[in-house]
């Protein structure tokens, strides 16, 4: 019961107030409670399937683990002909790039050597 109240009162204040800027359609408001009663119904079940041991004792160790040792190489590496001009925090950034945020020529370059790889490889075998 608890969470409907605060559910409700997050349309209230957020996201009715937001979406009536953009259009007066109560269907779309309708529309819209009921996909994020929907997501939010998905991710409890989601949440529920979760093996909370294994999440606590295994993946959350691993990731922090990985972080650590990403934070170290990018320690070793500053201030040395590995780590060129960068400082720490870009090094470490540059190790832990999201692949959207990596560079968009490197990226044009390696798509292109993937087409000609199987360009090639479909043309002569």
């Amino acid at each position: 019961m608890e969470a409907r109240k605060v559910l409700k009162l997050c349309f209230q204040e957020f996201v009715y107030p937001w979406y009536t800027t953009i259009t007066e359609d109560k269907e779309l408001r309708r529309h819209l409670k009921s996909l994020i009663i929907q997501m939010i119904w998905k991710l409890e079940k989601r949440v529920n399937n979760v093996d909370l041991v294994a999440f606590a004792f295994q993946d959350v160790p691993y990731v922090l683990v990985q972080h650590v040792k990403q934070i170290r190489e990018a320690k070793n590496k500053e201030r040395t002909t590995f780590g060129g001009d960068y400082t720490f925090q870009e090094l470490f950034q540059k190790s832990n790039c999201h692949f959207a945020m990596k560079n968009q020529q490197q990226e044009e370059v390696f798509f292109f050597s993937l087409f000609l790889f199987y360009f090639f490889d479909w043309l002569f075998f």
